[in-house]
């Protein structure tokens, strides 16, 4: 099976989601598997942890929380369409893209719903969390309020954006494939 999640690494555990449909912990030192749980579809999303909790999306149109000690489902959220974006974690709120165009932002310990917002475009990438915004690439970076889901401002620099933007203190950066790293106030 290939591997396409990058890893989260935390306690001495290794998480991570495989094209096998599952998602696997690890002990790190000695690689043996201590929990593998199964999703609907391949999982090309990366897992977050935070506290005793590993998140990730599935491209079966789900969001997934697992206990990180067992492996045992403690929430799933099920979207419109596949998810390869990663879970970005703030404020007790997952924050996660999905390709119907949607950004969520569900409770992390209950799974249910805060807001949703339509992006208009397949939201691939991975949101990152600040003071009080979330940011994310879609179609342009986009930054909203991470209470309320309202969009404060939007910067329309093209399709060429393939990273995930990276929050320094009020400046966003991102890196586009022509070789341009834009930063942003």
């Amino acid at each position: 099976a290939r591997i396409h999640s990058t890893a989260f690494a935390t306690a001495g555990r290794l998480y991570f989601g495989c094209s096998d449909n599952h998602v696997y912990c690890l002990e790190e030192e000695s690689g043996k598997v201590l929990w593998s749980t199964p999703t609907g579809n391949v999982i090309d999303s990366s897992p977050a942890v935070t506290g005793d909790t590993v998140v990730v999306g599935s491209e079966d149109f789900a969001v997934y929380a697992f206990d990180a000690a067992s492996g045992s489902v403690r929430w799933k959220f099920e979207t419109g369409l596949g998810i390869s974006s990663s879970p970005a974690v703030g404020g007790g709120t997952v924050f996660i893209g999905s390709k119907d165009h949607f950004l969520y932002a569900l409770d992390v310990r209950t799974g249910s719903l805060r807001w949703k917002v339509d992006l208009g475009t397949s939201v691939t990438a991975s949101p990152v969390v600040g003071e009080g915004v979330v940011c994310i690439q879609a179609g342009g970076l986009v930054a909203l309020d991470s209470s309320t889901g309202k969009t404060l401002w939007r910067a329309s620099l093209g399709r060429s954006l393939q990273s995930a933007p990276v929050l320094t203190g009020s400046r966003v950066y991102l890196a586009g494939i022509q070789g341009i790293v834009y930063a942003l106030e």
